[in-house]
């Protein structure tokens, strides 16, 4: 996993790095004097299903989270759901689940008085699409401004199992107790998260929409919501996706 950590922002990324690693590995960066919380680097094995999941808490108050496993007694089927990428804070293709057989996506962290930029390179879609995923993820040092971009490209000339244009969503569930209001602007939201007010989301990349969704954190089902962002992408082309949330809206220019 990634913890990044600016403020009274926390975000755990979810890097599953395949089934043959059999060590856990971790790495602390050291803080730089008056800039932010140190940040730790831990790899770790993990399901591809979750890679590049993210959740979000600010304080002790989780944001945005992952369905989690619901109890064991229900029907295989309905478990089977929960181990596909849609149950994860994180982007899925044509609602197909990544590869395990793919190299340990590769990571960069840079640190500075602006913020903390994570980089990644997956290329778990490469089997199935033929692409490439590459994620940014900005975190401000006052903790009040998240910004993520993800972009798909073609990786080889192999041939693809999937047509040249595809579909992708990329889908954050929040909290139960977090609420999310739709606003007029395409592509934008207000989030109401307790303890902490209101803050703006906004994206770009695909239409957004706001869905129902379920949250297995606390042991018991619990009625709860989730944005997508969804498009269309052809392999011929690269495709950007971007997000953020914001405190205030200077945080984001």
């Amino acid at each position: 996993f990634e913890k990044l950590q600016a403020g009274s922002m926390t975000a755990v990324i979810n890097f599953g790095i395949g089934k043959d690693n059999k060590k856990l590995k971790q790495t602390n960066i050291s803080k730089k004097q008056n800039v932010m919380p140190a940040l730790s680097l831990q790899k770790s094995i993990g399901p591809a299903p979750a890679y590049g999941a993210l959740s979000l808490s600010l304080k002790s108050t989780p944001v945005i989270v992952q369905m989690g496993m619901p109890p064991s007694f229900l029907s295989a089927e309905y478990l089977s759901h929960y181990c596909k990428t849609a149950a994860y804070s994180t982007l899925v293709l044509d609602d197909t689940n990544p590869s395990y057989e793919e190299i340990s996506p590769m990571q960069h962290i840079q640190q500075t008085a602006d913020g903390v930029l994570l980089e990644s390179l997956y290329k778990g879609y490469i089997p199935s699409h033929n692409m490439e995923r590459k994620t940014r993820i900005f975190l401000a040092p006052d903790g009040k401004n998240i910004r993520v971009e993800e972009q798909l490209s073609k990786a080889t000339h192999k041939k693809r199992r999937h047509a040249d244009d595809s579909k992708f969503d990329m889908r954050l569930h929040f909290h139960p107790k977090v609420k999310i209001t739709l606003v007029e602007k395409p592509g934008g939201a207000l989030i109401t998260i307790p303890n902490h007010g209101i803050w703006h989301f906004i994206s770009s990349g695909g239409n957004l929409a706001l869905d129902t969704s379920i949250y297995w954190g606390s042991g018991t089902g619990q009625a709860c919501e989730q944005l997508i962002i969804s498009g269309q992408f052809s392999a011929a082309t690269n495709k950007k996706i971007k997000w953020a949330l914001y405190k205030d809206e200077r945080a984001i220019n």
